[in-house]
């Protein structure tokens, strides 16, 4: 059966990485490039989650200010304001959810813990499996309608 409702848990990167307050952004960098990932949760002694840092904060907050990467640290560059999400959210939700705040990653809560995280890279990589879907789903309503005027 052809499948039309996808929602976050789908495309959601997870483990949730994560770093602490006191890291210089030069080592968060490395997080990014190490786990392949764009955004970075950053957690308080207690492990709470308290922010987030994207590729953009490290770009305008650091490189455009030419500041020194090891002297500046996560809570210094970090959006303090995490938006969440559930994982059964649907994905046009996350879009919208994005758009509406301006930010460029939601946080996936599930029974109160960090379960993923979905970004603007994540809609992007499964925009090709929406199509093909949503094309297959056109010709077999196409399908339909032929064969039934026949």
């Amino acid at each position: 059966m052809l499948r039309m409702r996808w929602i976050v848990k789908d495309i959601m990167s997870n483990p949730v990485i994560t770093t602490q307050e006191e890291t210089t952004s030069n080592i968060v960098a490395k997080i990014f490039e190490i786990n392949s990932v764009d955004s970075v949760i950053v957690t308080n002694r207690e492990g709470k989650p308290v922010g987030i840092i994207t590729e953009r904060n490290l770009v305008t907050n650091v490189l455009a200010r030419n500041l020194e990467g090891e002297k500046v640290k996560a809570k210094e560059i970090m959006n303090r304001a995490i938006i969440k999400i559930s994982p059964e959210e649907t994905i046009v939700s996350a879009a919208r959810e994005m758009n509406k705040k301006n930010t460029e990653s939601l946080l996936v809560i599930y029974k109160n813990e960090p379960v993923g995280i979905v970004s603007g890279r994540n809609l992007l990589s499964f925009m090709p499996e929406f199509q093909e879907a949503f094309l297959e789903r056109v010709r077999m309503e196409y399908s339909a309608r032929t064969i039934q005027w026949e």
